[in-house]
């Protein structure tokens, strides 16, 4: 998944995201929750 020129890896885009996992994919992004 890409945000720009930053990239974070999703396993499996049809598996449910578990809350630590998105929001692991967001720190990599350099996003938070309140940017959803």
């Amino acid at each position: 998944m890409y945000y720009g020129e930053r990239l974070t890896i999703v396993r499996n885009p049809r598996d449910e995201l578990k809350t630590g996992t998105l929001y692991a994919m967001l720190a990599q992004l350099g996003l938070s929750r309140a940017d959803l």
